[in-house]
C-alpha cells in the first residue's frame, strides 16, 4: 500500500473504571500491521486508576495520543466525544475490554481502498475468554452466513440489497469489529447517548441507509464477556427496554431514512416481536426486571403484552431467576 491511498485513521477508546483491562486493549493497538494515525481516549468519569493506566500507557504508544476526561455519560457519549475531537477520514472504535487481531487495521482499511464506496467495513469476531454461557463466536458465526452478500476478491463480501433489513435479524456487527466513515456517521447523528445499549445496532441502521458495508469473515477482534457487560444479567432490564427504544427511534427514523415500504414492514414486525417476547425474556431473570419491564411496557402504552401470565408465574416460582434459562447469551435477541 503507498502513502497516496492510504487513509487517515483514528482509533477511538471509551473508558470506565477498567484499570485491570484497558491496558490489554491498547496493547493490541500499537501491535497493528498498520499502525493507525491517531489514538483517542475519553474517560468517562472513571473512579478507578483507569486515567493513571491510560497515562502511563500514552507515554511510550508511539502514536499520536490523546486522552479527553468527561463526566460519566455513557460509552455512546464518549464515543461521540472522541469522533467530534478528530478530523480522520475513518474511525475504528475499539472497546476498553476487547482486542484487536494485529491484522484488524490493514484488513479493514483495505475494503475502503478497494471500494470507496463503502461506509462501513466489518470483521466476524471470537471469543477472547470461556464463559460458558455464551457461544464462541459472540452473537454467533450463523449471523453472519444469513446475510446476503456479493463475494470479491481477498475475502471482502459486499452486502446485497437491503442492509437494513438484513442488521433487523441480529447485531452482527460489533462496534469493535469495525471501521466506519467519519462524515456519514456525523450525517445521521453519531451514536445516540439516551440508549445505553443498543445504541450500536440504532447507529448501524442509520449508517446503512448512507452506502453499502463491506463484511470479512475472519475475525479481527476478541471480545470479552464479564460481570460488567451492559448484556449482564444485573442490567437485562435495561437492555431489553433499550433494544425496544432503538427500534422505535428507526421506525421514528423513517422519512428521514428514506425507508422502502418492505423495510418499514421488516422494522414493524421486529419492534412487534421485541415488545411481544420482553416479559417473557424478562422473567427468566426473576421478579424485579420482570417488573421493571412490565411498567416501562405500561407506560408506553403496550399493554396487550402483559395480558401473557406466563412470564409472571415463571417469576414468581423462581423470583431470583430460573437457573436453567440463565445458560443463555443475554446478548442474543
Amino acid at each position: 500500500m503507498t502513502s497516496s491511498n492510504r487513509l487517515r485513521i483514528c482509533c477511538i477508546v471509551p473508558a470506565y473504571n477498567r484499570a485491570h483491562l484497558i491496558n490489554e486493549a491498547l496493547d493490541s493497538v500499537t501491535a497493528q500491521t498498520r499502525s493507525v494515525d491517531e489514538v483517542v481516549v475519553v474517560d468517562d468519569g472513571s473512579t478507578d486508576k483507569t486515567v493513571e493506566v491510560i497515562e502511563k500507557w500514552g507515554e511510550s504508544a508511539g502514536i499520536p495520543f490523546r486522552l479527553l476526561r468527561q463526566s460519566n455519560r455513557g460509552a455512546a457519549a464518549a464515543r461521540n466525544t472522541a469522533i467530534r475531537a478528530t478530523d480522520a477520514e475513518l474511525i475504528a472504535p475499539l472497546d476498553s475490554d476487547d482486542v484487536w487481531v494485529p491484522e484488524h487495521v490493514e484488513v479493514l482499511e483495505n475494503a475502503f481502498i478497494q471500494h470507496p464506496e463503502l461506509v462501513v467495513s466489518a470483521g466476524n469476531t471470537d471469543r477472547l475468554d470461556s464463559l460458558p454461557f455464551f457461544k464462541r463466536n459472540a452473537y454467533g458465526e450463523e449471523l453472519f452466513t444469513q446475510v446476503e452478500y456479493d463475494e470479491l476478491q481477498d475475502g471482502l463480501r459486499i452486502i446485497r440489497g437491503s442492509a437494513f433489513k438484513s442488521l433487523l435479524k441480529g447485531a452482527y456487527i460489533q462496534t469493535a469489529s469495525c471501521v466506519f466513515r467519519r462524515e456519514p456517521a456525523c450525517s445521521v447523528g453519531l451514536f445516540d447517548e439516551t440508549l445505553r445499549s443498543y445504541e450500536d445496532q440504532l447507529f448501524f441502521l442509520r449508517m446503512s441507509r448512507m452506502g453499502p458495508f463491506g463484511l470479512y469473515m475472519a475475525p479481527v477482534t476478541l471480545l470479552r464477556k464479564h460481570d460488567d457487560n451492559t448484556t449482564h444479567r444485573r442490567h437485562i432490564a435495561s437492555h431489553i427496554v433499550c433494544a425496544i427504544s432503538a427500534l422505535e427511534k428507526a421506525r421514528d427514523d423513517a422519512t428521514s431514512l428514506n425507508l422502502e415500504p418492505d423495510e418499514l414492514a421488516a422494522l414493524q414486525e421486529t419492534l412487534d416481536s421485541k415488545i411481544g417476547n420482553a416479559t417473557e425474556r424478562a422473567s427468566r431473570y426473576g421478579m424485579h426486571p420482570l417488573w421493571t419491564v412490565s411498567k416501562e411496557l405500561f407506560r408506553r402504552g403496550y399493554r396487550q403484552s402483559l395480558f401473557n401470565p406466563k412470564p409472571f408465574v415463571r417469576a414468581m416460582i423462581y423470583p431470583r431467576g430460573d437457573r436453567g434459562k440463565l445458560q443463555q447469551n443475554v446478548g442474543k435477541s
